[in-house]
């Protein structure tokens, strides 16, 4: 750099860093710095004899942004004040136990780490897997017919798309294997008319693999070009086999079955072409792991199909009323504004309330408060919304920082982000929906997720009101599974007592209250119920007594008390949780009612913690799997109905237990009704399904 090790302070506080966010002096460089420092030796030094810099231009500059150069130079030097709470003996590696770093390393994603690690035990470091072979053809215009007639049609194929940055997907490449040979067609979009369109559709009208067919779907929705007929998704396969380890990527894929590797700087269509051929090569080893699993109807009868179902959904959107969140942004920023008001009186002086260190010292040194734990790394009280939860009765500025909070996430998450994410050219949001990500079988969504709303809160209702119809006289029709994971309960371990509430139509909470606290149904208030509700719930998610008695401020024994009389009056619910948990020790894994596998290998670790989580999870992942099985059925179901019915409703989104769709005054009793009785049948359990049915001008009246 031209200058001597010590002046790097100086340098940096002249030029600046930018991955550091140290701003230095704008318009000075690396050639500028270094000429500065080589005369002068210092930042110090050149501000004490500012009047001998040579360039006026620079020497204002300097004047200019002196308090940019002094914070930039602090900036630069590590806190060597620090008060550490270990010494180097602390940190001297030790053994480690390979089959949890693999699992820690995994489930983190940590891939690049976690194939240097297996590397170094087999000795193989730095050993490159063979990149993926392709013969290409690129068709050019008008060529494609002669050429597709003078070719044997191959009985299957592999599609991917030519996607470029910019412009999106702009072609089309078609792998198949000739002997040993992957070879593979690329062509335009702008060359597929009609008539090369249908000639290429019967040239590919075998067996065919997609990798995420859905995106596929989405982005060739403007071409000619028509994915349809028999599909494999080899995304699908790898994500059912192991829904846990997100090992689902096509170059996860490639390197695991095929020893092969992917060029990450491909030009595009060569890019394509790979996909395309890997999609191909894959389907033999994935769709016979997946029989092999028992995997099957999971994926041929709920995602391969319900991928085309979130495609049409995904291109549909939602309306938006960005009037409604201009409003609501305005109104929440002078909320802010005045919260942030009061924790500055409440506390004595002005601190950055979204620093957990500045809110620690204020909460902890300043006022007194009791502190929990520390983090781990920054040695600082932990100051989390759980955390703030215990001490809100202890002082009023608690509250008033978890109203700052609230205000803060959902002005930037929500309020100010949605109207920006509007589709320019449909006026609608368009969420996506990931079917291949969560371990438990649920939709999620993002960009934006639409999923974390939230539903208790003044603000989260407020919020989806701002989510309207297409068109002003229809209306939102909201459908929302009631209980679901709880009738799931009473399905699956046979209990007379709870499967007799649902039977009977009685509120669940208030029967489990009446059962848990032996007091007549017509007496139990709503803090009796408040309690129970938190029972049914904990018991699901395999909640410990000292986690109940934290939700319900009592004591663990208390809380201890109330689960076992949960466990009194539902026996056949312990017997059910105890011997799904047997199973799922013997076999390493637990289902859903429709077959679908969540691999359990935390029950066999040596740590006590992740032991724990596996339990929990053997508890609750055949419920909430199930429940997620059995809305995406209904949505295959719903979306069938309506096509054939050439119905103008539409359905727009899935939230959890909820689907939302679009009806226009004249189909409203008749789709209505149907889609209730579709979602109330996907499934044959011992206790009824039932779907609550409500409308509105927006998703807030509608829920």
């Amino acid at each position: 750099f031209g200058v001597e090790p010590g002046q790097i302070p100086d340098f940096l506080g002249l030029k600046g860093d930018a991955s550091d966010n140290i701003p230095g002096v704008p318009g000075v460089g690396d050639k500028t710095a270094a000429k500065l420092l080589q005369q002068f030796g210092t930042v110090e030094n050149i501000y004490e004899s500012i009047a001998d810099v040579e360039s006026e231009r620079l020497r204002e500059n300097l004047t200019k942004h002196r308090a940019d150069a002094k914070l930039s130079k602090e900036l630069a030097v590590l806190n060597e004040e620090l008060e550490l709470d270990s010494d180097l003996c602390g940190v001297v590696l030790g053994d480690w136990d390979m089959e949890q770093v693999r699992d820690v390393f995994t489930q983190l994603e940590f891939k690049t780490l976690l194939e240097r690690f297996e590397a170094n035990l087999t000795g193989a470091e730095d050993e490159e897997l063979p990149a993926v072979q392709v013969d290409i053809t690129r068709i050019a215009p008008g060529d494609l017919i002669d050429w597709l007639a003078d070719s044997p049609t191959p009985a299957q194929t592999g599609i991917s798309l030519i996607v470029d940055s910019e412009s999106g997907a702009v072609g089309v490449a078609v792998a198949w294997q000739e002997e040993d040979r992957s070879r593979a067609i690329t062509l335009n979009f702008a060359d597929l008319d009609r008539d090369s369109a249908a000639a290429l559709a019967d040239w590919t009208a075998g067996a065919k693999s997609v990798f995420d067919l859905k995106s596929k779907l989405r982005l060739s929705a403007s071409s000619n070009l028509k994915l349809e007929g028999e599909t494999f998704d080899p995304m699908l396969a790898a994500y059912l086999l192991a829904p846990t380890d997100g090992g689902s990527e096509l170059s996860d894929l490639a390197g695991r079955y095929l020893q092969a590797g992917l060029d990450p700087d491909a030009e595009p269509v060569q890019a394509a072409a790979v996909e395309a051929a890997c999609a191909l090569r894959l389907e033999e080893p994935l769709a016979a792991a997946v029989e092999a699993e028992g995997l099957g109807p999971v994926y041929k009868e709920i995602e391969l199909p319900l991928a085309r179902v979130l495609c049409r959904m995904e291109a549909c959107g939602l309306g938006l009323d960005q009037e409604v969140l201009a409003e609501l942004s305005t109104e929440l920023g002078s909320d802010q504004d005045k919260a942030q008001a009061d924790i500055y009186e409440l506390a004595g002086e002005e601190f950055n309330i979204n620093s957990p260190r500045q809110v620690s010292r204020i909460l902890f040194d300043n006022l007194g408060l009791k502190p929990g734990r520390k983090t781990k790394t920054k040695g600082v009280y932990v100051t989390d919304a759980a955390v703030l939860a215990k001490l809100h009765d202890e002082h009023p500025i608690v509250g008033r920082i978890l109203d700052y909070r609230e205000l803060a996430k959902l002005k930037s998450t929500y309020i100010d982000a949605l109207p920006k994410l509007v589709d320019p050219q449909t006026k609608r949001l368009h969420t996506s929906f990931n079917q291949a990500v969560t371990a438990t079988g649920r939709l999620s969504s993002s960009n934006p997720n639409l999923q974390n709303i939230p539903i208790r809160t003044e603000l989260g209702r407020r919020i989806r009101r701002a989510f309207v119809p297409a068109h002003p006289d229809e209306k939102l029709m909201s459908a929302d599974y009631s209980q679901i994971e709880l009738r799931l309960l009473a399905h699956l371990s046979g209990d007379e007592t709870l499967r007799r509430a649902f039977a009977d139509k009685i509120d669940i909470h208030t029967a489990t209250a009446a059962e848990v606290f032996k007091v007549p149904q017509d007496k139990v208030d709503s803090e009796l119920r408040r309690h129970a509700k938190a029972i049914n719930f904990g018991i699901i998610y395999g909640m410990s007594p000292f986690g109940l008695s934290e939700q319900l401020g009592i004591s663990p024994e208390e809380a201890k008390t109330y689960i076992d009389n949960y466990f009194g009056r539902y026996p056949k619910v312990g017997e059910y949780l105890e011997k799904t948990l047997s199973d799922a020790r013997r076999l390493g894994y637990v289902s859903t009612l429709t077959g679908r596998k969540r691999w359990l290998p935390e029950l066999k670790s040596s740590n006590y913690n992740r032991r724990l989580f596996g339990e929990r999870v053997a508890s609750n992942a055949p419920l909430q799997g199930s429940a997620a099985d059995i809305i995406k059925i209904a949505m295959i179901d719903i979306d069938d109905f309506l096509i054939a019915g050439g119905f103008q409703s539409r359905m727009v989104l899935q939230v959890h237990d909820e689907l939302i769709f679009e009806i226009p005054p004249l189909e409203e009793s008749v789709v209505s009704a149907k889609i209730k009785e579709l979602m109330e049948s996907a499934f044959d359990l011992s206790v009824p399904l039932e779907v609550n049915i409500a409308y509105g001008r927006n998703w807030g009246e509608a829920k």
